[in-house]
């Protein structure tokens, strides 16, 4: 399986050297876009520098709705704010305990917020994702009513959550990166999202400029064989090295052994 190493920020990580956190490896970044109906003061920065970087963009609003109706009014401002911006992630809605906005409610009042915020994500054309944590998955909300949106999972932990259908996965809040100052959030995805939004014409999306983006590309997977170099799979594979390289996080294009598993553009560049 294709994984793709990510990570998520705020304003908390303060200024942030894109350039070396995409020469480390990341390949996408989750910024925080908006708080209620405030954009994060670092969102603006964070969005140009991470795209002029080279990473794939995802974001995420962080809720304070405490009904359907109010969730609906924050996406809908977030969207007034973002301006139709193409991002190859997904937008995720963030809705966690903070103070006490939810004692006392539900989990079908909870679920309400979040199927409201989620639906009208999507009624904007871009892709919805959840943001949430195995606690409230169990025992906060009515999980089987968000089966059909895609989860971004929060559990800090060694080993990949399993019982959790999830399309990214939060592994740890003190993660360090170069370009970062302190801790940061360090992520996996499962999927290659890019190629969804491309594939579909969500996020801003034109489906023509799917093939304008390698990294928007579906893959497929690719098992070294004695005697490949990076230069033969590319050229039997209708791509380039640079190509290869970068989809497989690869610093020394020279350097690939029997078994590797690549991933490659489907049906060339």
């Amino acid at each position: 399986m294709a994984t793709y190493r990510g990570i998520d920020v705020s304003r908390w990580q303060g200024g942030i050297d894109w350039n070396k956190v995409k020469a480390s490896g990341v390949q996408f970044a989750m910024l925080r876009a908006s708080y209620g109906k405030g954009l994060d003061a670092k969102f603006k920065d964070n969005l140009s520098g991470a795209k002029a970087a080279g990473l794939e963009v995802g974001i995420y609003h962080f809720t304070t709705a405490t009904t359907p109706a109010e969730a609906e009014q924050e996406i809908d401002w977030l969207f007034s704010q973002l301006g139709g911006e193409q991002l190859g992630y997904p937008v995720a809605f963030d809705m966690e305990d903070e103070g006490n906005r939810y004692t006392g409610k539900t989990a079908a009042q909870l679920t309400d917020i979040a199927a409201a915020a989620l639906a009208r994500i999507e009624q904007h054309g871009y892709f919805a994702m959840l943001y949430t944590n195995p606690d409230w998955l169990q025992n906060r909300l009515e999980a089987a009513r968000l089966k059909q949106w895609d989860v971004w999972l929060a559990a800090w932990r060694t080993s990949r959550p399993t019982g959790y259908a999830h399309g990214i996965w939060q592994y740890t809040s003190s993660g360090s990166v170069p370009g970062i100052a302190g801790a940061v959030d360090l992520d996996t995805a499962y999927k290659n999202y890019p190629a969804i939004m491309a594939h579909n014409g969500l996020n801003g999306w034109n489906k023509q400029e799917q093939a304008q983006s390698p990294s928007a590309q579906p893959e497929v997977l690719y098992s070294v064989k004695k005697g490949d170099t990076l230069w033969g799979i590319a050229i039997s594979h209708g791509t380039t090295v640079e190509v290869l390289a970068a989809l497989n996080g690869l610093k020394n294009p020279d350097l690939i052994f029997p078994g590797q598993t690549l991933r490659l553009p489907e049906g060339g560049a």
